[in-house]
């Protein structure tokens, strides 16, 4: 279990990381100059003048290096006196295919070579360029035509590169989220599997508390009740055999919350039990379920019944029991709604107690 969470969060670590902590920071300057040259070419340019030439390792990240600079320096200054640099870029990218950036290295050897006014050989690359990205070559042999050309081809690439780079961001945040919720689920249900396992070993600890002079004290007062006696002896020889069992699965608390459940839920007392077991009380307790009747009409017949129960001498653990929960923690939560119901400022054993003592 603690291997499979931790290879989980480590994947979830690598989902949310390797969006930028994959690159290196070559690679990271370059798609922001990349994306810079649409609307920001002079600071696309200063972007690139600040990578050392010599921190770049890769021939990828050098001949693309290469076609920004170039790119950028046309774009922003109009200067193309960088023939070397365009060179590496064209020669890469024709063993390497990437069509988008092999027509743009196209493109700006054209604009070179039409800048030192060798038209000849700038249409040729101009016209490759149209042929490389599948678009008609203009016929004419006006160079400014052929450049005016490339030139929104360029145009056309940067913005597709753009849209490219948005859905990819868009999608790394999508991938962030779903990483995000996934590792919070993932936390949230360990909280609780360790809040389970506090409750049940708290629920054997209850149990094993249990008050046994209380149970003496009430076999005695059912002496003369021979079917109330039957069916509250049964239930306390059930307790019995839930503490021996909680004592042999001490080590194991899910395994004994499992068998605890089912067994509870066989054995607890019969739908019928409430009349006999008010009689009984009434009779022994002073009185007390009639005057609680009395004194707070609000109280159900389930609450009385708890009441009832805690008057024989049950634990709250051992009222859960004898009234079916197969969570304890549900006759707490009852004997706090009747304590907020009655206003009492003191422990709902302690009033009742008081009201069993009221002559």
């Amino acid at each position: 279990m603690r291997s499979s969470i931790l290879l989980f969060v480590f994947l979830i670590l690598f989902i949310t990381s390797c969006g930028e902590h994959g690159r290196s920071s070559t690679d990271v300057r370059l798609n922001a100059a990349e994306e810079l040259l649409c609307e920001f070419p002079d600071s696309a340019l200063a972007l690139l003048r600040s990578i050392n030439v010599d921190s770049i390792t890769t021939k990828s990240d050098y001949a693309r290096y290469a076609l920004l600079k170039v790119q950028a320096q046309w774009t922003s200054e109009g200067l193309v006196d960088n023939a070397a640099l365009i060179d590496v870029a064209l020669n890469y990218y024709q063993d390497n295919h990437d069509a988008g950036r092999l027509t743009r290295s196209l493109i700006y050897k054209g604009v070179i070579l039409d800048s030192i006014g060798d038209d000849i050989a700038a249409i040729d690359f101009y016209r490759r360029a149209q042929e490389n990205s599948d678009t008609a070559f203009i016929q004419s042999v006006n160079i400014a035509e052929h450049r005016d050309k490339c030139l929104s081809i360029v145009t056309q690439e940067m913005a597709r590169l753009k849209s490219i780079r948005e859905k990819e961001a868009r999608n790394s945040k999508v991938v962030n989220i779903i990483a995000i919720l996934l590792l919070v689920a993932l936390l949230f249900k360990l909280m609780r599997m360790r809040l389970q396992a506090k409750q049940n070993l708290e629920q054997i600890k209850q149990l094993q508390s249990a008050n046994s002079e209380a149970k003496r004290e009430l076999v005695s007062r059912l002496e003369n009740e021979t079917k109330l006696k039957s069916v509250l002896l049964a239930q306390i020889e059930n307790i019995r055999e839930l503490i021996d069992m909680s004592y042999r699965y001490s080590g194991s608390p899910a395994t004994f919350m499992k068998r605890f459940q089912d067994k509870v839920k066989r054995t607890k007392l019969p739908d019928d039990f409430w009349k006999d077991l008010r009689f009984f009380v009434d009779n022994n307790y002073n009185n007390i379920i009639s005057r609680l009747e009395q004194l707070h009409p609000s109280l159900s017949d389930d609450e009385l019944y708890l009441i009832g129960l805690m008057c024989c001498g049950f634990s709250y653990t051992e009222i859960a029991i004898c009234m079916g929960y197969s969570n304890v923690c549900s006759a707490n939560t009852k004997r706090a709604r009747i304590t907020r119901k009655l206003g009492l400022a003191e422990p709902l054993k302690d009033y009742i107690d008081w009201l069993v003592s009221m002559k």
